[in-house]
């Protein structure tokens, strides 16, 4: 392994004094969920609700989220799957031969975390851990500041790609609750994710990423992490068939019912596309049929896909669990009086041009106690897209902004890092000074441009 020649940089060095500092202080998300739930309360009665009105609501809503927790599951199993399938961890192999010394290591599986995180949050995750693991076996880099760096899509540029959860949520008829859906209509993706204002804010978020997490890479090995060996990875993507099969082992074991359902999924993927309008239709069930397909295909025969989905669902707990609660945080919003009084008052500060970056650093607020786009966008609809309309602003960028913000606090809520830091045999807390750094030099560039942009838009 090659020896790193260059200065320990002021970003290495914080980033170092400020995991110490802050490993001790990092709750369980399921911890936020209650939290919130209890502030929601809170402030219904605070505003004349009585706690009876409180609590029902809360119960109306504790199930409105069913659809979509199974859309968000599904997402993070899909994307998980694909990325143990065998090509694409052979792919995995390749890359980690390339970087000699720990900069060009950290900076490759950056680039691979915003471009894997882009295409599908769930498939990045799992990509970013398994390449990191690759990595370390081979180069000599501080362990957790790999993980911090595989963690980058998750804390940037999710919300904007093709797993975006909010733009595919009012993109997706059935998906918003109806009262919602009625009131602002279908919002397609051109005019949120694909728009030329947010691909170029894409771009400029991913270079600004790779500079910091190039000059926060420390110096020295300081992680005292033992590091697997890459057979323990490769266990997801082998299946070892039995010597004398059964005749119902031999069809879990044969590729013909793969590829059959693999190429039927990919021809209607091509009708669909076809015939829906193109990009414009993406949302949420199309973006999990694509990547069920693909790991079915890649997976090649049954058994090895079932091991793989297997191995998925265990990260996955925290989804289905956490997401009534905010379901029910959603029925306190919609079913009092308190989604309107939230809506007066950001209508008091609020102008058509300053509103975006309103709604992003809001919406970072909110992501620390609700870690899900999605249910969290289902939470804050009501009330962002009300005052929205009444400031007659851009609803699209709305939806964008709030992306924005709730990815970006991703690099200190440790809910979505969960899959990654179980591959990676790490706690949150041990990478938090790298990520802390990212929010910095990343939240600036935010909080620059997303009003700046949004002025094109009005």
């Amino acid at each position: 392994m090659s020896k790193n020649n260059y200065s320990e940089s002021i970003l290495a060095k914080s980033a170092l004094k400020l995991t110490n500092i802050t490993i001790r202080y990092i709750p369980d998300s399921f911890i936020f969920a209650l939290v919130l739930t209890l502030i929601a309360l809170i402030l219904g009665i605070g505003i004349g609700e009585t706690p009876q009105n409180m609590i029902i609501a809360w119960g109306q809503g504790f199930w409105a989220l069913l659809t979509f927790a199974m859309q968000m599951v599904l997402i993070l199993v899909t994307g998980y799957v694909l990325a143990a399938s065998p090509p694409i961890y052979k792919f995995i192999k390749w890359l980690a031969l390339i970087p000699k010394n720990a900069r060009s290591a950290i900076v490759i599986l950056a680039i691979f975390s915003l471009i894997t995180s882009y295409i599908n949050w769930g498939f990045g995750l799992i990509f970013s851990a398994m390449l990191a693991r690759e990595l370390a076996s081979r180069v000599r880099v501080d362990y957790r500041a790999l993980a911090a760096t595989a963690y980058l899509g998750l804390g940037s540029v999710w919300h904007q790609g093709l797993s975006a959860s909010a733009p595919l949520l009012v993109a997706t008829p059935g998906s918003m609750p109806s009262a919602l859906e009625k009131t602002y209509g279908i919002i397609p993706v051109t005019k949120t994710i694909f728009t030329w204002q947010d691909i170029l804010l894409v771009v400029i978020v991913s270079f600004v990423a790779i500079i910091t997490v190039y000059f926060y890479t420390p110096k020295q090995f300081y992680s005292e992490q033992v590091i697997g060996t890459s057979e323990e990875l490769e266990r997801l993507t082998k299946v070892i068939k039995p010597e004398h099969p059964t005749p119902a082992e031999k069809l879990m074991y044969s590729p013909i019912f793969s590829v059959i359902i693999g190429i039927m999924g990919l021809l209607w993927l091509g009708w669909y596309f076809s015939t829906a309008g193109g990009l414009a239709a993406i949302n949420l069930n199309v973006v999990n049929f694509t990547f069920l397909m693909l790991g079915i295909l890649f997976h090649w025969t049954p058994a090895r896909f079932l091991t793989a989905v297997k191995e998925a669902t265990k990260a996955s707990y925290g989804v289905i669990i956490q997401f009534p609660f905010y379901a029910g945080i959603f029925g306190m919003m919609q079913y009092t009086k308190l989604a309107a009084a939230i809506t007066n008052f950001f209508l008091t500060f609020s102008t058509r041009e300053n509103y975006p970056l309103i709604v992003f650093w809001y919406s970072s607020l909110i992501n620390m106690f609700v870690p899900s786009g999605g249910s969290k966008w289902i939470i804050e609809a009501p009330y962002v897209l009300a005052a929205g309309k009444t400031l007659n602003t851009h609803l699209g960028w709305i939806v964008v902004s709030y992306g924005w913000g709730d990815s970006w606090t991703n690099l200190i809520q440790p809910f979505w890092a969960l899959p990654l830091l179980g591959l990676m045999k790490l706690e949150f807390k041990e990478i938090m000074g790298y990520t802390f750094i990212m929010l910095i030099t990343t939240g600036i560039v935010l909080s620059i441009l997303i009003p700046i942009l949004g002025l094109t838009l009005l």
